[in-house]
């Protein structure tokens, strides 16, 4: 009876990150439209409104992204967190010389960049909710993505 016992504790224990995870997964879209009705008034403002909305709605979004990513890369939070940092950094650099090499110049251009990394952070969190739940019979992925996706200020500011 011992064993039996063992084992079905140890499932339970095992489990449980599974859970956390699938809970994580399910909350995120709703979190991005929570974030997004948040910024709602910023996004319609002048640019450095614009700016700040995009920035709130990136540090509602990173803290997701890290765990997701350092699950799925079985790398500590702390490391995942720096290499995700470095490829916003990288995001935002290549919009920037992008709208400045299109010849547009001024506002638009730090419009743009900022909401460049949040539109790679929502890429990010999607594939990394698809590489996590390819093996879960139970999840649908579409149906997901769909809630993910749905709103109209998907991509920021019109």
């Amino acid at each position: 009876m011992k064993p039996l016992l063992s084992i079905a504790l140890l499932l339970c224990v095992a489990s449980a990150p599974a859970t956390e995870l699938s809970a994580l997964i399910e909350s995120l879209p709703e979190v991005r439209l929570k974030a997004l009705a948040d910024t709602a008034d910023l996004r319609a403002g002048n640019t450095p409104e614009m700016i700040n909305g995009a920035v709130i709605v990136r540090d509602r979004l990173l803290p997701f992204i890290v765990t997701l990513e350092s699950k799925l890369d079985e790398r500590d939070e702390k490391e995942t967190r720096v290499l995700i940092e470095r490829d916003l950094e990288a995001i935002s650099r290549d919009a920037h010389i992008r709208g400045h090499s299109a010849g547009w110049g001024g506002t638009v251009v730090s419009v743009e960049t900022a909401w460049a990394v949040v539109d790679h952070l929502e890429a990010r969190i999607s594939w990394c909710v698809w590489q996590l739940t390819q093996d879960a019979a139970k999840f649908d992925f579409d149906a997901w993505h769909t809630r993910w996706v749905t709103d109209s200020e998907q991509n920021g500011p019109e």
